[in-house]
């Protein structure tokens, strides 16, 4: 794929919030996982999730992103939270939800009272 990170993350999240071709979504978060920041990894695994999508390249996105490590904690209170809310949905996400729940504790202390 010869799209820059921008579209690719625009095109997987405006497909995946719809809730179209989540299959070929996953495919591209798979295979093209390294072009993406942890911010825009993290959403488009969390939209195609949240659709209740499973399959192997959800899965190996979800590796991927469980992957970056310490990159989580970066991540906002509101992508976290995605992330969590889309793991009740597809099971996919079990591979990534320990690594995030570490993120969210290291995170805590930067949190609000409202979040």
């Amino acid at each position: 794929m010869g799209a820059s990170p921008a579209a690719l993350h625009s095109v997987v999240l405006a497909l995946a919030n719809n809730g179209l071709l989540l299959e070929g979504c996953a495919t591209l978060l798979a295979q093209h996982h390294a072009l993406l920041a942890t911010e825009e990894l993290a959403s488009c695994v969390a939209a195609v999730g949240d659709q209740g999508h499973e399959g192997p390249d959800l899965v190996t996105a979800c590796k991927h992103l469980a992957g970056r490590g310490a990159e989580l904690a970066s991540l906002s209170f509101n992508r976290l939270q995605a992330l969590a809310v889309a793991a009740t949905k597809s099971t996919a996400l079990s591979f990534c939800s320990a690594p995030v729940v570490e993120a969210a504790v290291q995170a805590l202390g930067q949190w609000t009272a409202s979040e």
